[in-house]
């Protein structure tokens, strides 16, 4: 089964069954076959989902399956550029691919890139919890 690393959300896909499938998933991607989500009537996290998996492929290159820094780097300005838009300096963005590459292999797979998104929206949660317990203080003062 699948085994959890140290390194948060970093999955290790240990058994052959698991590699398989992994290697099943890719190959349908790679022949352009959309992500596993084919149903007609998805629900919104199976479309947040479905898109997360498609984002990370369109920047991937061919028969790698990995990102490596200016792909990482392009993703990052195009697809998060409300996030980054105050971060565009080279050494943050050094600091961040450093910190994805949980493997130190130069560059960034998709467990590491799922493990990168789920931090940002970590942070943004706790951003909008900050912002709503200050309209609810807002609201009884009047």
């Amino acid at each position: 089964g699948e085994k959890l690393d140290e390194s948060f959300g970093k999955t290790l896909w240990s058994d052959a069954r698991l590699q398989q499938q992994k290697k099943s998933s890719l190959a349908a991607v790679a022949a352009g076959v959309r992500t596993p989500f084919t149903m007609a009537n998805l629900s919104r996290v199976e479309v947040a989902m479905q898109n997360l998996i498609d984002v990370f492929y369109e920047y991937t290159t061919a028969d790698k399956f990995t990102l490596n820094k200016p792909e990482m780097k392009h993703l990052v300005e195009v697809e998060l550029n409300q996030l980054t838009k105050n971060k565009k300096n080279v050494e943050y963005f050094d600091q961040l691919f450093k910190d994805l590459d949980f493997d130190r292999d130069g560059e960034v797979n998709f467990e590491e890139f799922v493990s990168f998104i789920a931090g940002i929206m970590y942070s943004c949660n706790e951003l909008y919890l900050q912002k709503k317990q200050q309209m609810a203080k807002g609201s009884k003062k009047n």
